[in-house]
């Protein structure tokens, strides 16, 4: 996950704007810390699952090989990359032509394609007469799903930051740390079960989880 403040700076798009500059100020106000910390655990779930599980899923839903899961993580790695890199130019010249861009708006919008990405090979599965035959969609599923994760993660951790300094900060960014690690952990140990009969039904459950989380993103204005 990225730092919170990355090179872009911190998002501001409480004003329903993102800054046309590089900026460090925080929000003016805090969001709800229970709030962004219940998305944090929701999405890190789903994280957990397409950056460590998948390549379980992949093998035992899919039969891929050990090089086409290498494979797998390349895509993987350089698509989160690109998605974390690329959110802050994409954001500020979207908001430019329109007023109606918000960090909440953006949120759903990345959590609506993470969710059907999720959800996308176990519909693939059942349109195919051969599992095998669904491959492909564990590769778009990955590349959809790692560029929107990339580029979500660095507006969540805004939300975090923003309105927070001194103690509080610190406070919320530890409990940000132990809250996302054991929603990975959990998610690898819940998956665990399921995964030798029901491998790209897991992604999908998840995916669902992905999009449920959205609820969260009102109270956080």
């Amino acid at each position: 996950m990225s730092a919170i403040w990355g090179g872009e700076g911190v998002f501001d798009l409480r004003q329903e704007r993102v800054m046309a500059e590089p900026t460090y100020r925080t929000r003016p106000t805090a969001a709800p810390l229970w709030a962004v910390q219940s998305l944090v655990f929701i999405a890190s779930m789903g994280t957990g699952v397409v950056t460590n599980g998948i390549f379980f899923i992949a093998r035992e839903g899919f039969g891929f090989s050990t090089t086409q899961n290498f494979a797998l993580g390349t895509v993987l790695g350089l698509t989160y990359i690109a998605g974390a890199f690329g959110v802050g130019p994409v954001l500020r010249r979207v908001a430019a032509r329109s007023s109606a861009v918000s960090s909440r708006s953006v949120l759903v919008g990345l959590s609506a394609v993470m969710g059907g990405a999720a959800i996308l090979p176990q519909l693939a599965v059942r349109l195919a007469a051969d599992p095998a035959g669904a491959a492909w969609s564990v590769w778009v599923a990955v590349a959809l799903y790692s560029l929107c994760s990339g580029a979500f993660w660095p507006i969540v951790e805004s939300y975090l930051g923003g309105g927070r300094s001194g103690q509080r900060l610190r406070r919320a960014v530890g409990q940000f740390n132990i809250i996302w690690a054991v929603a990975v952990l959990g998610s690898l140990w819940a998956m665990g079960p399921a995964l030798e009969r029901y491998p790209y039904g897991v992604l999908m459950v998840f995916g669902f989880v992905q999009v449920a989380g959205t609820l969260l993103l009102w109270p956080m204005g």
